[in-house]
């Protein structure tokens, strides 16, 4: 069974990755998105076959909510403030 440290650990496998190749990754027609669903897409298979379904609905819930944070952050990040004063 997968257990959420083996699921920390294949997260945190992956933040590293990002770090140390986020610049190589920046002046390459690959995105960081598009990485992460390859990592995931890769990985799915085998977390799902040794995880219990409870488990996964949980970290599929947990997930969810964190790529929603991140995703408005991150869209909120590129706001122009000043721009939005002259409006």
């Amino acid at each position: 069974m997968a257990t959420p440290g083996l699921l920390l650990l294949m997260n945190s496998a992956a933040f590293a990755f990002y770090a140390l190749h986020s610049k190589a990754v920046d002046r390459s027609i690959l995105t960081i998105p598009l990485i992460f669903v390859g990592i995931s897409l890769a990985l799915s298979e085998p977390i799902t076959r040794h995880s219990s379904p409870e488990f996964l609905y949980k970290s599929e819930r947990l997930l969810a909510e964190v790529a929603l944070i991140l995703i408005l952050f991150s869209d909120a990040s590129y706001v122009r403030f000043a721009r939005l004063r002259q409006n």
